[in-house]
């Protein structure tokens, strides 16, 4: 099995997936052998243990006609949506002629293919079935966004080479019309979609998946458990967080607001309003401020990100940059009041953990996720955000934490048991992919 996903074990969010994900193939196929491609694989050995791990196949720079994309796209960044549907549509070509060419001569059909196209059409043609890791990255938030295609790349080297294709639970959509080309060669003729959440159907189906392929699951970061203890580091960092008062966290994230007229003049109100909300808190509830770096992925941190926030308030804070796994981070929210997030996987760690979350949405999954517990409004965007609302929220969710706490402890559970019912049915698919390969095998 080929698990492929554009996941970085550097942000916590992303390894909480992919390991929720482990954990369900390694309990329903304990012995499938499962091969990870992400980005800097070498991150994740110590927690993905003995599974293979490559890297992510393809991206902007690599994907075909890549030099002459980036050429084009300079001209006028207009082309590049249309551009990166071309390069999906040309990788099918390449990899049918590929394929039929490799049965009568490998040397001649290795030189219609370049280095990292071939590893990854080797690498899907030798899996019985491929799976797209759970997660929100086949969505835009403008029309410019681009990654995703060069991300499920190997979804669409499966679909030309016959190989069955199955997506674990994830969001999909927003797609503009100029991509959907290219989300149909990923994913149309999918074997099975899981969906993290109801409101990604009419993607889905707007894509052209049959109704019957689709399942409701929900995002599979609900399976993280809290490790047993803290590092002494974090420890110290909380209790230097002195006083009486609610222990309020804040999960914050950079963010370029390309939907701005002015996107620096944005990024500034954002961190204003988080410094000001911040301030009004500590100073109308008492509350001890504790920043947590929930991703180090450079080139700008959480870590630099909650720096930017802490000097631009009057009060102290403490911010929490020692690195954490994902489990452990759960263990963390669990121990505070309140955490206030940008980062939607904090927000789902801190629920887990039964600590109420108040968020601020930068993509369309937050909405999925919070509506599902039924906590809308206890959500913002991140375009709109207000300091005097975020207080108001937080101040909310304060005075209603107990029923909070009940609400989270009765939904979370059912969030889980989607997410199990989910995984059944890939794994189930999982074996007859096996089968079938097992077959074709003995029939020589």
């Amino acid at each position: 099995m080929l698990v492929t996903c554009c996941n970085t074990f550097q942000n916590k969010g992303d390894a909480a997936l992919t390991l929720a994900l482990d954990g369900e193939l390694r309990r329903l196929l304990p012995d499938a052998e499962v091969t990870y491609s992400l980005r800097a694989p070498q991150l994740a050995r110590e927690e993905l243990i003995g599974r293979r791990l490559i890297p992510q196949f393809l991206t902007r720079d690599t994907a075909p006609g890549a030099r002459l994309a980036a050429r084009a796209s300079r001209l006028d960044p207009r082309f590049a949506p249309a551009i990166a549907v071309l390069q999906a549509q040309v990788l099918v070509r390449w990899v049918r002629v590929w394929a039929r060419l490799d049965r009568h001569s490998s040397r001649l059909a290795a030189r219609i293919l370049p280095g990292r196209i071939r590893t990854m059409v080797r690498e899907v043609r030798a899996a019985d079935i491929v799976v797209a890791a759970p997660g929100g990255y086949l969505l835009t938030i403008t029309a410019a966004d681009i990654g995703w295609i060069h991300a499920a790349a190997p979804l669409i080297a499966a679909g030309a080479l016959g190989v069955p294709v199955a997506l674990a639970a994830m969001t999909i959509g927003p797609i503009p019309d100029v991509q959907l080309p290219a989300a149909r060669l990923a994913i149309a003729d999918a074997q099975l979609v899981l969906l993290r959440e109801a409101r990604s159907a009419s993607w889905a189906e707007r894509i052209g998946v049959p109704a019957s392929r689709v399942g409701l699951s929900a995002d599979m970061a609900w399976l993280t458990a809290p490790a047993a203890t803290l590092p002494d580091a974090v420890t110290a960092s909380l209790d230097v967080a002195t006083g009486d008062g609610p222990l309020v966290a804040f999960a914050v994230r950079d963010f370029a607001f390309p939907r701005a007229t002015d996107p620096a003049a944005a990024r500034e109100a954002y961190l204003d309003a988080l410094a000001d909300a911040a301030d009004r808190l500590v100073e109308r509830r008492g509350i001890r401020p504790v920043f947590v770096a929930q991703a180090v992925a450079p080139p700008v941190t959480d870590a630099d990100v909650a720096r930017q926030v802490m000097a631009r308030m009057r009060h102290a804070a403490t911010l929490i940059d020692c690195p954490l796994t994902a489990r452990e981070l759960t263990a963390l929210y669990g121990r505070l009041d309140l955490l206030i997030g940008v980062r939607m996987h904090a927000g789902i760690l801190a629920m887990v953990a039964g600590t109420p979350f108040v968020g601020i949405a930068y993509g369309i999954k937050h909405a999925g996720i919070m509506a599902d517990l039924g906590l809308s409004r206890y959500l913002t965007g991140i375009d709109r955000l207000d300091a005097a609302w975020l207080t108001e929220a937080a101040e909310a969710a304060l005075d209603d934490a107990p029923t909070l706490r009940g609400t989270l402890a009765s939904r979370v559970p059912e969030l889980q048991a989607r997410v199990r019912a989910g995984s059944e049915r890939l794994a189930a698919l999982v074996e007859v992919a096996s089968a079938r390969t097992q077959a074709r095998a003995r029939r020589g």
